[in-house]
């Protein structure tokens, strides 16, 4: 009977290195995370901004983020991160329209 060394066992359990007589295919899905990062990241970038032009960018960019982490979540069945993104998606567009109405409300002299 063979017994496999410590070096050798660690090895063939370890998920971080490829052995080419074991090839896995790449999951695109479990891939789209960092997308969804990076746009997450840039949307609080944008909607931090003085201008009114990048902070619709980074609404709309928050908004694709949601849909990333959703398909993401759905994926990897994190269903309480869909429930958040859903309701992220929900308090961003409450604000966008809290803010359309503040900027109705200004006399037009402002």
């Amino acid at each position: 009977m063979s017994r496999a060394t410590p070096h050798e066992s660690r090895r063939s359990s370890c998920s971080f290195t490829a052995h080419a007589s074991d090839p896995k295919p790449v999951d695109y899905l479990d891939l789209i995370q960092w997308p969804a990062m990076i746009v997450t990241v840039l949307a609080a970038w944008l909607v931090a901004s003085d201008t009114e032009s990048r902070r619709s960018k980074g609404f709309w960019a928050f908004l694709l983020s949601n849909v990333l982490w959703v398909a993401w979540g759905w994926h990897t069945q994190a269903y309480a991160l869909i429930g958040l993104q859903f309701c992220l998606a929900a308090m961003n567009i409450r604000g966008a329209k809290k803010a359309d109405e503040a900027v109705a409300e200004q006399p037009a002299g402002r």
